[in-house]
């Protein structure tokens, strides 16, 4: 009996809240780690290819000179087939390119490139 309300306790406690995870728009995702990155120092450019097509959101440049790409995506999304061709293309280059789809992973993503560069 004890083990059942543990277990009733942990569904409502932590399996609920996440099956009812807010979807939050990509938007407001990427507003929100590239703000957090700026205020870390990192350089952060919206990027665009007219030559190419579904290249990533995102350039970040660490003070160190460090390069990585995030492609945002709204909650639970994924990136399309021609947007992993170019994830590929570029990390073939040793260009490092990540997929974000919540705000918690996209900070913890900036604070792991900084630590990486902290001996750049």
């Amino acid at each position: 009996m004890a083990d059942e309300l543990v277990l009733d306790e942990f569904i409502e406690a932590v399996v609920k809240p996440r099956a009812r995870r807010m979807v939050v728009l990509e938007k407001k995702i990427e507003e929100r780690v590239c703000k957090y990155a700026t205020d870390k120092g990192f350089l952060v450019y919206k990027f665009t290819s007219p030559a190419r097509t579904a290249v990533p959101d995102r350039m970040f440049v660490h003070p160190s000179g460090h390069i990585a790409f995030i492609e945002f995506k709204a909650t639970g999304k994924k990136p399309t087939p021609q947007q992993e061709r170019e994830h590929l293309r570029l990390s073939g280059h040793n260009v490092p390119v990540y997929v974000v789809d919540n705000v918690e992973e996209g900070k913890l993503l900036i604070d792991r490139i900084g630590y990486q560069c902290l001996g750049c």
